[in-house]
């Protein structure tokens, strides 16, 4: 069902800068990242970096991603940092890196992130990561979990970029 959920609307794949969709994603949730004190870091080697996918898609698994980050985060000492990352290789895909200094993932979870339902939160139902990974399969993108070392987690979305959609169109 969740697929199918992902499905509804008509998915619209172009060539789009990220770090924009990025900006628009922390907009969306400013006052939680102000209300908590969240020190934000967007590290980019360029200033449009674009990639071949569906934007509205992206940005909803982006804020997805930004608002868990945000949670768990909530209860730790400051500073707490949210750091994106964005990077660009030679091959046809861009990397995308969400981290955080939050409480991390227990690691009885770490091996079901992605399965529906699966959530270590008071409040929630378990479908955002599995969903969000949907949106970025659909795109022709992957997405993990690493855990830090430091503590907190990190999130990776790979996405097709300009190179990919040439050879795609």
């Amino acid at each position: 069902r969740l697929k199918k959920l992902a499905e509804k609307r008509k998915q619209q794949r172009l060539l789009f800068n990220l770090l924009e969709s990025i900006r628009s994603a922390l907009q969306l949730i400013n006052y939680q990242i102000r209300l908590n004190q969240i020190q934000v870091e967007i590290k980019s080697e360029n200033k449009f970096t674009t990639v071949y996918a569906d934007r509205v898609q992206i940005e909803q698994v982006l804020v997805n991603l930004f608002k868990n980050a945000v949670e768990a985060m909530q209860d730790t000492p400051l500073p707490r940092v949210l750091t994106i990352t964005i990077e660009t290789g030679n091959d046809s895909s861009t990397l995308i890196s969400v981290a955080d200094t939050g409480t991390g993932i227990p690691e009885e979870l770490q091996q079901r992130l992605f399965t529906p339902f699966t959530t270590n939160k008071k409040e929630g139902l378990g479908i955002g990561l599995s969903l969000s990974r949907s949106l970025i399969n659909a795109s022709d993108g992957k997405m993990w979990y690493r855990p830090n070392s430091h503590g907190g987690a990190t999130f990776y979305i790979s996405l097709p970029n300009l190179k990919q959609a040439r050879k795609v169109g």
